[in-house]
Order: structure tokens, then C-alpha cells, then sequence
């Protein structure tokens, strides 16, 4: 006699062994082995010790958020890459021209081969690998050559960490 598909110790008519079965029914008329009753057991054990462990599991994300929050200051490190971008935006110029050596273009306005690299030695290279203090136009100080300790830094405040890596974006 052919054997339920789901309740293997129940006997079944042929072509019935799929169908669905009234667990009261099955548990008055037929019982349940023990090895099933064992194995249920064990499965909803391990369940309670998973949702047991959930607390601790949530509490170690929500430390982990406040060190990161208070311990690296996001907000601070979003503030320094924003104001280094606005500044090799916008003063990062290359094209000078006379009266007075004002410079109109900015890396957007690169075309060439001869752009990119004017861009690079005027206005790139003036602001973020400076080899000499900035002076005032018309000032009668002498540019001071600055130390590499000095050179580490840009802007005075920040220390550069690793090279700079430039990516070409098409659009």
C-alpha cells in the first residue's frame, strides 16, 4: 500500500498520496513517531536560541554605528572632500593671460592633450602640490620654498594620504 507523500507512516489508496490530510485526524488515528517528534523538538529549540541571540546581535550593530558615527566624524571627512573638490573646481585654473596673469579656464574646460597638461602644471599642481609659500600679487616678499613636511599637507590643515589618482569620465 503506497505511502503519504508528507506523512510517510500513514497508508494511502493509490493516487492519494498527495492529498492534503487533517493533522487531528492523523494524529488520533495514526500518532506520530517519535524520531519526528524528537526531530520537531530540536528544530524549534534551535529557533529560540536564534531569536534568543537576536537582542545581542542588534545591540553589536547599534555600537558599532556609534563608533563609526562618533569615533571617524563622517560629517567632518564629508566636509573635507567637499571643500577640496569646491577648490580644485574653482581655483584650479589653467589659460593665464595678461593684464595682471588671470587665469579664465577651469578643468572643464580642458580640449586637448596641451589643456590637460597646462591644467596640470598651472592649476593643479599650484594648488595641491605647492613647492613654494603663496604671496600676494605685487608683494615685495620673496616666496618662501616650503619643507616636505609642509608639502604633506594641503592647505596647511589636512595631510595628503597615498598619490593622487586622476580618472578619465566619458560621458
Amino acid at each position: 500500500m503506497p505511502r503519504h507523500r508528507i506523512y510517510y507512516w500513514v497508508d494511502t489508496g493509490h493516487g492519494c498520496e498527495l492529498d492534503e490530510l487533517d493533522k487531528d485526524e492523523i494524529v488520533e488515528s495514526h500518532g506520530v513517531p517519535e524520531k519526528v517528534l524528537v526531530a520537531y523538538w530540536k528544530f524549534e529549540i534551535q529557533s529560540e536560541k536564534a531569536v534568543r541571540s537576536l537582542p545581542g546581535a542588534l545591540l553589536l550593530i547599534l555600537f558599532f554605528w556609534f563608533m563609526v558615527v562618533f569615533h571617524e566624524a563622517p560629517s567632518s571627512i564629508q566636509a573635507v572632500e567637499g571643500a577640496i573638490e569646491y577648490d580644485i573646481e574653482n581655483n584650479a585654473n589653467f589659460g593665464f593671460v595678461a593684464p595682471g596673469d588671470l587665469a579664465h579656464k577651469n578643468y572643464e574646460n580642458v580640449g586637448s592633450f596641451a589643456d590637460f597638461w597646462s591644467w596640470m602644471r598651472l592649476g593643479f599642481s599650484g594648488i595641491y602640490l605647492p613647492q613654494t609659500t603663496a604671496v600676494s600679487e605685487g608683494s615685495s616678499l620673496a616666496p618662501v620654498a616650503l619643507s616636505r613636511e609642509e608639502r604633506r599637507m594641503y592647505r596647511r590643515h589636512n595631510r595628503k594620504i597615498g598619490p593622487v589618482n586622476l580618472a578619465q569620465e566619458v560621458i
